[in-house]
């Protein structure tokens, strides 16, 4: 196994649930436990916290997860080769896709990106009228049924709920860069952003439902939440992707996890496969009953 400088995992996903702040305890209790463990197979990843422990030991890792979106962040951190990042950071940095996000069928949000410009300078300049802008996203808060499916799936759906306007063009505006490019910029451009939605997102920690602006300090939260810039966000994922350690190896999957277990090939010996199931009503009985 090879020796691993200590770093922080660079796609981090936030929501309750997350096993991230006891991951080094659980890795640690695994490797106190079986001190031949040189294989990690983690059947349901999530966000990768579990893997990324084990990554940060130098183990040889399996990380699957059935949903989708899991297994972009995780393919992107422990699979994917990094040699065009640099290319796609330099493009984010010189400001290309500010050039792009009311390009095409966006182009349609164009005055209430102006109108929520508006009103976070009024924020800053201390005369914010919170009925106003209630009004304002009460008004522009998506018409699903102008979706026309050229990249403008957020701009239609969630402006002013879980996203505020310029942070729905800005995700759209990814997507498209991400569909031009290479397979592996791809992956690596929707992992980062799946990252940072869980960190922009105008929600509760459960993600369950967006925060309406009720009252002045409800609507100035939100105003907090929708300046935070997505770019910024996966730029910076991006950046901490370029120095994050590939295992010596890795493969990922987006499978049920009895179809992992039938084709682990793993030593046995060596090996340690850590189920984490998700939190449901079934499970906690099944817990509180054995």
């Amino acid at each position: 196994m090879s020796l691993i400088t200590r770093t922080a995992f660079p796609l981090p996903m936030q929501y309750l649930g997350s096993k991230q702040r006891i991951a080094n305890w659980i890795v640690e209790e695994i490797k106190q436990q079986f001190p031949a463990t040189s294989n990690l197979v983690d059947l349901m990843s999530g966000s990768g916290a579990i893997a990324h422990e084990a990554n940060m030991r130098g183990w040889n890792l399996h990380a699957n997860d059935i949903q989708p979106y899991s297994h972009r962040v995780l393919k992107s951190a422990f699979e994917t080769p990094r040699t065009e990042l640099t290319d796609i950071i330099e493009w984010l940095e010189c400001g290309s896709l500010d050039e792009i996000i009311l390009e095409k069928d966006r182009s349609r949000a164009r005055t209430a990106l102006l109108e929520e410009d508006e009103f976070f300078a009024s924020a800053s300049r201390g005369d914010f009228d919170w009925k106003e802008y209630a009004s304002f996203c009460n008004n522009f808060n998506g018409l699903h049924t102008s979706a026309t499916g050229n990249y403008d799936l957020f701009v239609a759906y969630y402006p002013n709920t879980y996203f505020g306007v310029r942070q729905c063009l800005e995700i759209d505006a990814i997507r498209e860069k991400a569909s031009q490019s290479s397979a592996d910029v791809a992956t690596h451009l929707i992992g980062a952003l799946i990252s940072s939605l869980t960190f922009v997102s105008s929600t509760t920690t459960h993600l369950a439902q967006f925060l309406k602006p009720a009252s002045q300090s409800t609507a100035l939260n939100l105003i907090n939440c929708r300046a935070r810039s997505v770019q910024e966000q996966v730029l910076k994922r991006l950046r901490l992707l370029v120095d994050y350690p590939m295992p010596d190896f890795a493969t990922t999957s987006n499978l049920g996890f009895e179809k992992v277990l039938i084709g682990c090939r793993f030593d046995p010996n060596e090996t340690i496969v850590y189920a984490d199931p998700p939190i449901s009503k079934s499970t906690i009985l099944a817990t509180t009953t054995s």
